[in-house]
């Protein structure tokens, strides 16, 4: 019998790529950084600074810090955008029944995380979050 589950969050129980993904775009194009669309299939996965470093090489530090911080308070503006995936309210509601501990491990934010967990009333599914 199974008695924990660790869940990863990001495309696991939400597609938060897609805005993240528009996040770093708006805020990039603020300081004249173009990301094309099609360049989505290389931010999935990423961590944000990560992917800018390797789309902008040239970017010094400071202003890779700064405009990190900018994408993440535009991370939590429209958190309702985000949904969550298909069958996943079933899975933990079926999961909580049988008493399995469930656990969320993340590179995103508390304040994201725990912000879309209320939205979609499953904060109080998981016993912790790292």
């Amino acid at each position: 019998m199974i008695k924990a589950i660790i869940f990863d969050f990001d495309g696991t129980l939400f597609d938060t790529e897609r805005k993240k993904f528009k996040d770093i775009q708006k805020i990039l194009l603020k300081h004249k950084l173009i990301v094309p669309k099609n360049d989505f299939i290389n931010f999935i996965g990423r961590k944000r600074s990560d992917y800018i470093k390797m789309r902008f090489p040239l970017i010094n530090e400071e202003n890779l810090k700064n405009m990190t911080n900018e994408i993440r308070l535009e991370d939590l503006k429209n958190l309702e955008e985000i949904k969550l995936i298909t069958g996943l309210k079933e899975l933990l509601s079926y999961l909580k029944n049988e008493n399995v501990t469930m656990g969320i491990v993340t590179g995103s934010s508390e304040k994201f995380v725990n912000g879309l967990l209320k939205i979609n009333n499953l904060y109080n599914y998981f016993k912790f979050r790292i």
